[in-house]
């Protein structure tokens, strides 16, 4: 039962020349000879011509293999058939299979891209950089913009590093990015208009620290007052508190009240154990009531300086793409991910581009 689905299937993927086919398998079950076997029946069915059909692949290996698989189907049936209108097609497709476009993604886009360098946008004499000379440009082009951003005092720097976000991390998420530039007009939407003056940061940072030291003042009198067991949620949360604020006071820099803040915003501030504070009910109130305040206008106060942290990361990592195409366009470079990406544009956009391929 399974092997007669299998052949019908198969029939239907080299016979069914009015639809698009995805077809999926593993390795070694022949995807390839399926493929020489739709072209064969398209160019034989007069369907199309072999110089009108392109047969992509991955690899340039991959490519190589399906032409001599295509020559070697062509040359087979036109030494066995008897059909005289047939074997005129056959010819055709023989003479039509060095110029026929049997290649790989790349190829297919370059070629496409030097035909049409003005539709395009291109240089028509670009190179293609390789892995290793996009690795050179990349390398390149990231330590010139992180010495240029982390030697000049700045604030927004002094944040990065309380997001623990580093030079490492501000590397590896640029590259992620500019891989698959082509979808990042959607980090647009993750900038914001209302970026932070050095000042304004300057005060919110003041703002977090008055309001943490406020607090910590205002838990230890509530303490002072009544303190339950040792086994309290509320009490150890509390205790938890006061230390990061005295670390802070004794150790810590001015970003560093951003990771005490981040602390403060992690978890609310909960109600259980309430019995554990029967004998004073109103101490526990009162806790409850500054943790909870303390944690909303921490909340608030994140929430602006962390669209700020965004936004700057976005316009940074813009930078460091911008900074890549410019070395890119100096020495007329595309690399594999521009092939595919202004190919794409090229053929969305132009509807005679796409009606001369059709």
């Amino acid at each position: 039962m399974q092997a007669t689905k299998d052949r019908k299937t198969r029939k239907e993927i080299i016979e069914e020349d009015d639809k698009c086919l995805l077809v999926e398998a593993s390795a070694g079950t022949g995807k390839t000879t399926l493929l020489v076997n739709r072209v064969f029946h398209l160019v034989t069915k007069k369907r199309a011509k072999l110089s009108k059909i392109a047969a992509i692949t991955f690899t340039e290996k991959a490519a190589g293999e399906l032409k001599i698989k295509l020559y070697q189907e062509i040359s087979s049936r036109l030494s066995t058939s008897s059909d005289e209108k047939e074997k005129e097609l056959l010819e055709e497709a023989l003479e039509d299979l060095e110029s026929c476009d049997v290649s790989t993604i790349h190829s297919f886009a370059a070629n496409l891209l030097r035909a049409r360098p003005i539709e395009s946008g291109v240089d028509p004499s670009f190179k293609i950089a390789d892995e290793n000379k996009m690795l050179f440009i990349k390398q390149e082009a990231a330590d010139n913009w992180l010495k240029e951003r982390f030697t000049a005092p700045n604030t927004t720097f002094g944040l990065y590093d309380a997001f623990n976000i580093n030079p490492d991390k501000m590397k590896m998420l640029a590259d992620l990015l500019y891989e698959h530039r082509d979808l990042t007009q959607g980090i647009q939407k993750l900038k914001s208009d209302d970026l932070l003056t050095d000042q304004a940061i300057e005060e919110f940072l003041k703002e977090a620290e008055n309001l943490c030291l406020n607090a910590a003042a205002q838990l230890r009198k509530v303490l002072a007052k009544f303190t339950p067991s040792e086994s309290d949620t509320s009490l150890k949360a509390i205790r938890a508190f006061i230390a990061l604020v005295d670390s802070f006071v004794q150790w810590g820099t001015k970003y560093d009240i951003i990771k005490l803040a981040l602390k403060v915003a992690e978890k609310e501030p909960a109600e259980r154990g309430k019995t554990n504070w029967s004998e004073a009910p109103r101490c526990f109130e009162e806790q409850l009531r500054i943790r909870r305040g303390l944690k909303n206008n921490i909340n608030k106060m994140l929430d602006k300086i962390k669209n700020h942290v965004q936004s700057s990361l976005v316009s940074d990592i813009e930078d460091y793409i911008a900074k890549v195409e410019d070395a890119k366009k100096k020495e007329g470079l595309l690399d594999f991910g521009d092939l595919l990406i202004k190919s794409r544009d090229l053929l969305q956009n132009n509807k005679e581009v796409r009606g001369a391929l059709q």
